[in-house]
């Protein structure tokens, strides 16, 4: 994870204070909500993807679904817009905790018993998700669960 202190960026509302993660779809940073004074993880765009009116049109239909889930496994969504620098943003929880992905590194092989449990808790998100709104994640791995 990386959790390098960046120059004060404001983007939409939101005081981007360090990256926290990154993917193909973008960025994650350790963001304040200026508005409401709290701390987020806010997703951004990567510029290949914001260029991409398709793929824009997606993430935010699937950020406004993602909204309409309460589920204690399940992130909760809280704001999706378009900064005027032509960045496009996801807003939600932040969680504190470990993913599964650094608790292997420092861990080793994770015993059946607890791995069985965070799987059952997993697959009760996605159902959830699934009967709810047809809503999955496309990126289950070891490092988008967090454990807390």
């Amino acid at each position: 994870m990386t959790t390098d202190i960046i120059d004060k960026i404001e983007l939409g509302g939101y005081e981007l204070i360090c990256e926290i993660g990154h993917g193909n779809t973008g960025r994650v940073f350790y963001a304040i909500q200026q508005s409401l004074r709290r701390a987020v993880a806010l997703k951004v765009l990567s510029e290949d993807l914001a260029k991409d009116r398709s793929y824009v049109e997606q993430f935010f239909h699937e950020a406004q679904t993602a909204a309409q889930l309460s589920h204690p496994n399940i992130v909760h969504a809280y704001d999706v817009g378009h900064a005027e620098s032509d960045h496009f943003y996801f807003s939600m929880e932040l969680i504190e905790g470990e993913d599964i992905a650094e608790k292997i590194k420092e861990e080793g092989q994770l015993s059946w018993r607890q791995s069985l449990e965070w799987l059952r808790k997993v697959a009760e998100a996605l159902d959830y998700g699934m009967k709810k709104r047809a809503l999955t994640h496309g990126d289950i791995k070891p490092a988008n669960i967090i454990i807390t």
